[in-house]
């Protein structure tokens, strides 16, 4: 199984950097497919149950940033089969929230929160939350 949680958002790398001052993880820069950047957290130190959305500490912590959209995304891969879940926020306001459910071909959690980076996803891969893909950075 492989689990993944993170963020990806359209800020500045100053907002990647005060992220991983809050939570431990690995952050590098993405230029497709959007600009911005990406954190996947330490998988040990899961930040939430991936249902719970009020209360999360992310919402408040985004009013540091009122121009970057912060998109939270929490996936469980079991082989064939992927678990999402997530919410996209932005100035300490939920815009939206995907509870957690198996992907399939014709609905995916991931790619409508990727939508709101505008990102539209082809056969609903997305590169940054794959294995592999962290590998790299510090």
């Amino acid at each position: 199984m492989y689990v993944f949680s993170g963020v990806f958002s359209d800020g500045d790398p100053a907002v990647m950097e005060a992220l991983l001052k809050l939570r431990p993880g690995r952050g590098r820069a993405i230029d497709r497919p959007f600009r911005g950047f990406a954190v996947a957290f330490v998988a040990s130190d899961q930040w939430h149950e991936p249902e719970q959305v009020d209360g999360h500490p992310l919402i408040e912590w985004s009013n540091n940033w009122p121009e970057a959209t912060l998109v939270y995304s929490f996936s469980q891969d079991y082989g064939d089969l992927r678990d999402q879940a997530g919410f996209v926020i932005r100035d300490g306001a939920v815009l939206h929230h995907e509870e957690l459910r198996e992907e399939s071909l014709d609905d995916s959690p991931l790619g409508r929160l990727v939508a709101f980076l505008g990102v539209e996803l082809a056969e609903h891969a997305f590169e940054p939350v794959g294995h592999g893909y962290f590998d790299s950075c510090r």
